[in-house]
């Protein structure tokens, strides 16, 4: 942030503009933060899309349950049991 020397930004020759360094450096982080939000919100409309496609898809088969299906899943996993060794008898 106290770096204030001019530098000269060149596009192909076609434009130049000078300007501080860290105006141009925060410029620049905020192309990129702004590219990647914009990229990001592409993908999740995209996933959004798909997603409606497919429950549409699939209501229109019929294959919609009628009542949501609750797995019975304990909290330490499938197939594992807790042991306690003290009282075990071990």
């Amino acid at each position: 942030m106290q770096t204030a020397a001019t530098v000269t930004l060149r596009f192909f020759n076609l434009v130049s503009l000078q300007a501080p360094l860290v105006f141009v450096v925060l410029i620049t982080f905020a192309m990129g933060v702004a590219a990647g939000l914009l990229a990001g919100a592409m993908r999740a409309s995209r996933l959004k899309r798909q997603l409606n496609k497919l429950r549409r898809d699939q209501r229109q088969a019929g294959a919609w349950p009628s009542q949501p299906v609750h797995d019975t899943v304990s909290a330490a996993g499938v197939g594992r049991t807790r042991h306690n060794h003290l009282t075990d008898g071990q």
